[in-house]
């Protein structure tokens, strides 16, 4: 799958310059190798719970183009109610801009 052509018609055929990824591990992987994604927002819950089973924001994907380590930089914390966190990073290395490709 060509994700980056697949960014290119929805911009093109829709105007969509923005977009929410909420995919699970495999598809949010996929976007990230791709360079498609420019932030990544994580909520640290204040429960742990080894009953569930282990849940991946990201995993290796079928569909990625490469195999490589994401550097990313601290943009923000924030402590929200009730003890979580929200952690914010950009990406340093990514091809986000999907007029370009």
């Amino acid at each position: 799958m060509d994700l980056p052509l697949a960014m290119r018609r929805l911009k093109e055929q829709f105007g969509i310059e923005n977009m929410r990824l909420s995919g699970g591990g495999i598809v949010d992987w996929a976007f990230l190798q791709a360079g498609l994604i420019d932030e990544i927002s994580l909520v640290v819950p204040p429960v742990i719970d080894g009953c569930t089973g282990l849940a991946s924001a990201f995993d290796d994907s079928p569909f990625a183009v490469r195999h490589s380590p994401v550097p990313m930089r601290l943009v923000d914390v924030n402590r929200l109610d009730r003890n979580g966190l929200r952690l914010r990073y950009s990406i340093e290395e990514s091809n986000t801009d999907i007029g370009d490709m």
